[in-house]
């Protein structure tokens, strides 16, 4: 049995509704309120994840840290087809790092490898992409492992590629004359790695500032003069692995595309009634997020999910301030009404604000619905009225 709250609302036409997002209703209305502490409104949490391509994000992110593990493919498009049988005197790889770290950033040590790349990819590739059996080759053509100071001004770093490996790019565009091969590399994380770095990403045409750049020094068959090539990635895309976590929390993965599911019964919801507030409120579990070192983001989404087609049918926000563990959604009205329209049952799917999703590698958590202290659960408040009888 769980107790119903009835209250007879007193105030003028001129005076605002006690719930936000609420409608005026006549003096003479009787309305009802229900929580989901004395009614189980919401069922349980489901984490998934979405796999975001490639392009997705604003940033390239690589390395690992607690888990998480970031990769980076990266494709030269100016490959000279005039260098077959030139002696390569030296490759270098340079990519311009930005300020964030994600991880252990005291030590701050950040560990990859860089291996070819073997089959074709598109920007709309995911993570199963990178997984395939021989998509990059066994062998990596260069390593770095070091330390990346943060300061105001980051400079690039520089790692030195295998020669091998050009000889071979610039023999096959000799000899095909084409511009649709792979002249690609792969950047994986290793184990000695305690950190997520952020790099700048090829999104500006000026060839001085392209993030990521492969600087080759060669001499001609014959000739003595050393002359310079500068490869510039015409694509590079990044993909991030975030460890599942399934302990009914509600979580939410920056960067990785792992969500939550938030599902709602309403079958203690009258049919035919007025929605006139109803207000959803998530309670961070600071112990079990992992951030980096950009400012919390104050902001998340929601989509109501049509339980029918599965298609998104509204999107709402819940905010939050820099100091406070709570982030509220303030007008579900629409979801509550959505919801009895098709049933008693539906879904809330929770996610990151789409713009600050793309910039960093943040986990943030909430408590579910089941978690074993009430207190931390999250709170549902609908109020409604009876509609007048004809």
């Amino acid at each position: 049995m769980f107790s119903l709250i009835t209250m007879s609302i007193l105030f003028g036409c001129n005076e605002q509704s006690p719930v936000a997002g609420g409608i005026l209703i006549d003096d003479s209305t009787y309305v009802t309120v229900l929580t989901s502490d004395s009614v189980p409104f919401l069922k349980n949490s489901t984490v998934f994840n979405t796999k975001p391509s490639a392009s997705y994000l604003n940033s390239l992110f690589i390395g690992s840290s607690k888990g998480f593990q970031a990769s980076v493919l990266a494709r030269f498009g100016n490959i000279p087809d005039s260098l077959a049988g030139a002696e390569i005197l030296s490759a270098t790889l340079r990519l311009q790092p930005e300020r964030y770290v994600f991880g252990d950033s005291v030590a701050n040590r950040l560990a990859f490898s860089v291996y070819s790349v073997n089959k074709l990819w598109a920007p709309d590739a995911t993570i199963d992409t990178v997984s395939q059996n021989g998509f990059i080759d066994s062998k990596s053509i260069a390593n770095y492992d070091g330390i990346i100071p943060l300061k105001d001004t980051m400079l690039s770093i520089s790692i030195d590629i295998e020669k091998s490996c050009i000889s071979q790019w610039f023999t096959t565009k000799s000899n095909t004359k084409s511009d649709s091969l792979i002249y690609g590399i792969a950047l994986i994380p290793t184990m000695n790695s305690t950190v997520i770095r952020a790099f700048v990403r090829n999104t500006i045409s000026s060839p001085a500032k392209s993030p990521v750049l492969l600087q080759v020094l060669y001499k001609k068959s014959g000739s003595q003069t050393v002359d310079s090539v500068l490869l510039i990635s015409a694509y590079d895309g990044c993909f991030v692995k975030s460890p599942v976590q399934n302990d009914g929390s509600i979580v939410l993965d920056c960067a990785s595309g792992q969500v939550s599911e938030l599902g709602f019964n309403l079958s203690a919801v009258p049919k035919k009634v007025s929605i006139h507030g109803a207000v959803l409120t998530l309670q961070v579990n600071t112990s079990q997020c992992i951030t980096g070192n950009r400012p919390k983001d104050t902001v998340i989404t929601a989509n109501f999910v049509d339980s029918s087609t599965a298609n998104i049918l509204r999107e709402y926000y819940a905010v939050s301030s820099s100091t406070s563990t709570e982030y509220t959604f303030s007008v579900l009205n629409s979801v509550i009404e959505g919801i009895l329209r098709r049933g008693t049952n539906g879904i809330l799917k929770i996610l990151p604000f789409v713009d600050r999703d793309r910039n960093r590698v943040d986990r943030l958590v909430f408590y579910g619905p089941n978690d074993p202290d009430p207190t931390k659960r999250p709170k549902l408040k609908i109020v409604y009225s009876n509609r007048p009888k004809p």
